[in-house]
Protein backbone atom coordinates (compact mmCIF):
# COMPACT_ATOMS: atom_id res chain seq x y z
CA UNK A 1 0.00 0.00 0.00
CA UNK A 2 1.41 3.13 -0.79
CA UNK A 3 2.06 6.07 1.44
CA UNK A 4 -0.63 8.73 1.82
CA UNK A 5 0.54 12.04 0.01
CA UNK A 6 0.83 14.91 2.26
CA UNK A 7 0.75 18.69 1.14
CA UNK A 8 3.85 20.54 1.29
CA UNK A 9 4.22 24.48 0.51
CA UNK A 10 4.95 23.06 -3.01
CA UNK A 11 2.40 22.78 -5.37
CA UNK A 12 1.52 19.23 -7.05
CA UNK A 13 3.45 19.69 -9.98
CA UNK A 14 1.21 16.51 -11.62
CA UNK A 15 -1.78 19.10 -11.60
CA UNK A 16 -0.43 20.76 -14.97
CA UNK A 17 -1.58 19.91 -17.87
CA UNK A 18 1.28 21.28 -19.90
CA UNK A 19 4.09 19.87 -17.93
CA UNK A 20 1.75 16.41 -18.25
CA UNK A 21 1.28 17.13 -22.17
CA UNK A 22 5.41 18.29 -21.98
CA UNK A 23 6.15 14.91 -20.56
CA UNK A 24 4.09 12.46 -23.06
CA UNK A 25 5.67 15.00 -25.72
CA UNK A 26 9.22 14.01 -24.74
CA UNK A 27 8.58 10.46 -24.20
CA UNK A 28 6.85 10.46 -27.36
CA UNK A 29 9.93 12.04 -29.35
CA UNK A 30 12.17 9.56 -27.15
CA UNK A 31 10.42 6.54 -28.00
CA UNK A 32 10.52 7.99 -32.04
CA UNK A 33 14.13 8.17 -31.82
CA UNK A 34 14.61 5.01 -30.32
CA UNK A 35 12.61 2.71 -32.95
CA UNK A 36 14.43 4.73 -35.84
CA UNK A 37 17.54 4.32 -34.23
CA UNK A 38 16.97 1.08 -33.81
CA UNK A 39 15.70 0.26 -36.87
CA UNK A 40 19.34 1.13 -38.21
CA UNK A 41 21.39 -0.57 -35.93
CA UNK A 42 22.02 2.27 -33.89
CA UNK A 43 21.38 3.25 -30.04
CA UNK A 44 19.47 6.09 -29.29
CA UNK A 45 23.07 8.06 -27.92
CA UNK A 46 24.53 6.98 -31.21
CA UNK A 47 21.47 8.36 -33.45
CA UNK A 48 21.84 11.74 -31.75
CA UNK A 49 25.60 11.86 -32.14
CA UNK A 50 24.44 11.28 -35.70
CA UNK A 51 22.06 14.04 -35.93
CA UNK A 52 24.05 17.02 -34.00
CA UNK A 53 26.71 15.88 -36.72
CA UNK A 54 24.26 16.22 -39.47
CA UNK A 55 23.44 20.17 -38.53
CA UNK A 56 27.22 20.49 -37.93
CA UNK A 57 30.21 19.84 -40.08
CA UNK A 58 32.90 19.04 -37.34
CA UNK A 59 32.20 19.12 -33.83
CA UNK A 60 34.93 18.90 -30.79
CA UNK A 61 33.67 15.78 -28.73
CA UNK A 62 33.06 17.87 -25.72
CA UNK A 63 30.64 20.20 -27.54
CA UNK A 64 28.90 16.57 -28.46
CA UNK A 65 28.35 16.08 -24.82
CA UNK A 66 26.01 19.13 -24.47
CA UNK A 67 24.28 18.64 -28.27
CA UNK A 68 23.34 15.04 -27.87
CA UNK A 69 22.84 14.63 -24.29
CA UNK A 70 25.73 11.97 -23.77
CA UNK A 71 27.45 12.28 -20.70
CA UNK A 72 31.25 12.65 -20.39
CA UNK A 73 31.87 9.71 -19.03
CA UNK A 74 30.22 7.88 -22.01
CA UNK A 75 31.11 9.77 -24.68
CA UNK A 76 34.46 8.70 -25.68
CA UNK A 77 33.02 4.95 -25.79
CA UNK A 78 30.54 6.09 -28.22
CA UNK A 79 32.29 8.09 -30.20
CA UNK A 80 34.78 4.88 -30.62
CA UNK A 81 31.90 2.40 -31.36
CA UNK A 82 30.90 4.98 -33.93
CA UNK A 83 34.47 5.24 -35.56
CA UNK A 84 35.15 1.90 -35.43
CA UNK A 85 31.88 1.16 -37.29
CA UNK A 86 33.11 3.52 -40.11
CA UNK A 87 29.71 6.37 -39.34
CA UNK A 88 32.22 8.64 -37.84
CA UNK A 89 36.06 10.41 -38.63
CA UNK A 90 37.93 11.87 -35.66
CA UNK A 91 40.73 14.14 -35.70
CA UNK A 92 43.00 16.78 -33.80
CA UNK A 93 41.80 20.16 -33.77
CA UNK A 94 43.94 22.33 -35.95
CA UNK A 95 44.57 25.09 -33.55
CA UNK A 96 44.83 23.32 -30.62
CA UNK A 97 46.13 19.73 -30.95
CA UNK A 98 44.90 18.76 -27.96
CA UNK A 99 41.09 19.16 -28.79
CA UNK A 100 39.52 15.99 -30.80
CA UNK A 101 37.14 17.03 -33.66
CA UNK A 102 34.57 14.79 -34.97
CA UNK A 103 32.75 14.68 -38.20
CA UNK A 104 30.72 12.16 -40.08
CA UNK A 105 32.39 9.53 -42.33
CA UNK A 106 30.47 9.07 -45.64
CA UNK A 107 28.97 6.10 -44.42
CA UNK A 108 27.62 8.07 -41.36
CA UNK A 109 26.44 10.97 -43.36
CA UNK A 110 24.35 8.64 -44.98
CA UNK A 111 23.05 6.90 -42.52
CA UNK A 112 22.61 10.21 -40.68
CA UNK A 113 20.91 11.64 -43.67
CA UNK A 114 18.08 8.11 -43.44
CA UNK A 115 17.42 9.04 -40.30
CA UNK A 116 16.48 12.80 -40.25
CA UNK A 117 14.25 11.17 -43.41
CA UNK A 118 12.91 9.09 -41.16
CA UNK A 119 11.95 12.24 -38.23
CA UNK A 120 10.85 14.14 -40.83
CA UNK A 121 8.53 11.94 -42.09
CA UNK A 122 7.09 11.52 -38.21
CA UNK A 123 7.06 14.87 -37.52
CA UNK A 124 5.28 15.57 -41.07
CA UNK A 125 2.49 13.16 -39.66
CA UNK A 126 1.98 15.27 -36.52
CA UNK A 127 1.84 18.39 -38.82
CA UNK A 128 -0.98 17.11 -40.75
CA UNK A 129 -2.81 16.63 -37.73
CA UNK A 130 -2.76 20.31 -37.29
CA UNK A 131 -4.54 23.14 -39.55
CA UNK A 132 -2.08 25.77 -39.87
CA UNK A 133 -3.34 27.86 -37.46
CA UNK A 134 -2.82 25.45 -34.29
CA UNK A 135 0.59 24.27 -35.57
CA UNK A 136 1.52 27.90 -35.31
CA UNK A 137 0.27 28.43 -32.03
CA UNK A 138 1.74 24.96 -30.87
CA UNK A 139 4.92 26.26 -31.75
CA UNK A 140 4.48 29.24 -29.86
CA UNK A 141 3.03 27.93 -26.90
CA UNK A 142 6.01 25.30 -27.01
CA UNK A 143 8.47 27.96 -27.87
CA UNK A 144 7.49 29.86 -24.63
CA UNK A 145 7.54 26.67 -22.37
CA UNK A 146 11.07 26.11 -23.61
CA UNK A 147 12.15 29.59 -22.78
CA UNK A 148 10.42 29.75 -19.51
CA UNK A 149 11.99 26.33 -18.97
CA UNK A 150 15.56 27.38 -19.35
CA UNK A 151 14.72 31.11 -17.73
CA UNK A 152 13.77 29.47 -14.78
CA UNK A 153 16.64 26.86 -14.31
CA UNK A 154 18.70 27.03 -11.39
CA UNK A 155 22.78 26.25 -11.97
CA UNK A 156 23.28 26.12 -8.63
CA UNK A 157 20.76 23.29 -7.62
CA UNK A 158 21.82 21.28 -10.73
CA UNK A 159 24.99 21.30 -9.08
CA UNK A 160 23.86 20.09 -5.65
CA UNK A 161 25.08 16.67 -5.17
CA UNK A 162 22.70 13.80 -4.85
CA UNK A 163 22.49 12.68 -0.79
CA UNK A 164 24.95 9.89 0.10
CA UNK A 165 27.42 10.61 -3.22
CA UNK A 166 29.70 12.75 -1.94
CA UNK A 167 29.68 10.25 1.37
CA UNK A 168 30.33 7.50 -1.17
CA UNK A 169 33.53 9.05 -2.88
CA UNK A 170 34.96 10.45 0.12
CA UNK A 171 35.04 7.19 1.84
CA UNK A 172 36.57 5.23 -1.93
CA UNK A 173 38.88 8.17 -2.04
CA UNK A 174 40.07 7.81 1.31
CA UNK A 175 40.28 4.14 1.13
CA UNK A 176 42.79 5.02 -2.02
CA UNK A 177 40.20 4.66 -4.72
CA UNK A 178 40.06 7.38 -7.19
CA UNK A 179 36.74 8.56 -6.44
CA UNK A 180 34.81 7.71 -8.82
Amino acid sequence: MAPPRTRTSLPDLDDYPLRRAAERLGVAIFRSVREDATGLGLTVREAMILLVLRRNRAVPVSRLVSGSGTPPSTITGVVDGLVLAQLLKREHGTRDRRQVVVSLAPRGRQVAERLERLQASRWLGVRGQLPGARAALAAGVLNQAIHGFHRSARPAAAAAPVAGRRAKASASTARGGAGR
